[in-house]
């Protein structure tokens, strides 16, 4: 059927209007990206783990090989102090060796951590809108912070999804948490439950007091709801345990093997906090151990390696607190008697408060 032209020419000219307005809307719709950076802070660390560290700082054999930084007291999760007597011999310790390597693996823990992240983030945020997927939205890593470039909608929702994973992963409320290792008697255990169990608000200062009094222990650390922390300080005794032969050029001759023993108090604390609990309460998982030397004979002609023995007492606990309120989480039994002036067995009583700030 002939159609006039004129009547083509409108159907030609409706049909480009209604594609023009199409394509125009799909533009209009399309989503505006913008650039946002996102500090990781704990979320990625390129710190090794107290174990990794001095594994990496010991040498498998030989002497020492350059110092390490000292070690405080501290923990993997913040910092942490210690007051000790010098029998332990106070504050710290150093490692030996093995910078370099502990160096090595703290730059390849980022780039681990780094794509692991961005791998969650691309799996758990608007998946289909990363250029991976097919989309348009980028993310990178530039030292700990994570450039991403998206849309507005899509940044809200990768803000809320990294406060969800550092609550969970890194820890919810920080707490504070302070112990003390006090030796007592059964009579000045009886007088210590007794002062615990009084709504005293000057019960940290007496606690402070009397264990400077009964030369005890105190330490502290800040860490957040839901972590592992660590607390250890003592001293280091280094041993010969083996030794390896060593084939030189007319010469032949052993290489030590050298071993690294931590000596004095180490703790590990876990806390949670309870939400049922009426104000603020917390439930805290305890071990806590006692290491010491007590018996030591260097390596001579006759023996090619160091004869020690080593005494160690433990406490394992899961107790439930309320904030700010010290409570005896156990003792560690078997102590020296000399070190109170009593005359029965001495313990070694666990005072623990930690206090949460929301």
């Amino acid at each position: 059927m002939n159609r006039p032209a004129f009547v083509r020419c409108a159907a030609c000219c409706s049909f480009l209007l209604l594609t023009t307005a199409s394509m125009g809307q799909e533009q209009t719709t399309r989503p505006q990206l913008s650039l946002s950076f996102y500090p990781l802070g704990e979320l990625a660390t390129g710190l090794l783990s107290p174990d990794e560290e001095m594994s990496a700082a010991t040498p498998v054999m030989g002497g020492v090989s350059g110092s390490v930084s000292p070690l405080g007291g501290g923990g993997s999760s913040g910092g942490g102090m210690f007051s000790l007597p010098t029998q332990f011999g106070g504050g710290g310790f150093s490692g030996s060796g093995g910078a370099m390597q502990a160096g090595v693996a703290s730059i390849a823990r980022f780039d681990l951590q780094h794509q692991t992240l961005i791998e969650l983030i691309q799996t758990h945020v608007a998946p289909e809108s990363w250029e991976s997927n097919g989309g348009d939205g980028t993310i990178e890593a530039v030292n700990n912070t994570l450039l991403i470039q998206q849309s507005q909608k899509n940044h809200t929702l990768v803000t809320s999804f990294l406060k969800q994973l550092h609550a969970n992963v890194i820890g919810g409320a920080p707490v504070n948490i302070e112990a003390w290792w006090i030796p007592v008697n059964d009579e000045q255990k009886a007088g210590l439950t007794k002062l615990l169990a009084a709504a005293n608000p000057d019960a940290r200062q007496q606690l402070n007091a009397y264990c400077r009094q009964q030369q005890g222990y105190h330490g502290s650390v800040r860490t957040k709801a839901g972590m592992k922390t660590s607390l250890r300080s003592g001293g280091e005794k280094r041993v010969v345990t083996s030794v390896v032969p060593v084939v030189g050029t007319g010469a032949i001759g052993h290489q030590p093997v050298i071993s690294t023993i931590p000596l004095g108090l180490d703790a590990i604390i876990t806390t949670d906090v309870i939400p049922q609990w009426e104000g603020s309460g917390l439930r805290l998982r305890v071990h806590s151990a006692l290491t010491s030397l007590s018996d030591y004979t260097p390596r001579s002609d006759e023996e090619s390696v160091d004869r020690y023995q080593l005494n160690r007492i433990s406490l394992t606990t899961t107790l439930t607190c309320e904030s700010a309120k010290p409570v005896i989480a156990g003792s560690l039994t078997a102590i020296d008697a000399d070190q109170v002036n009593a005359s029965s067995e001495t313990e070694l009583v666990l005072v623990v408060l930690a206090t949460v700030h929301n």
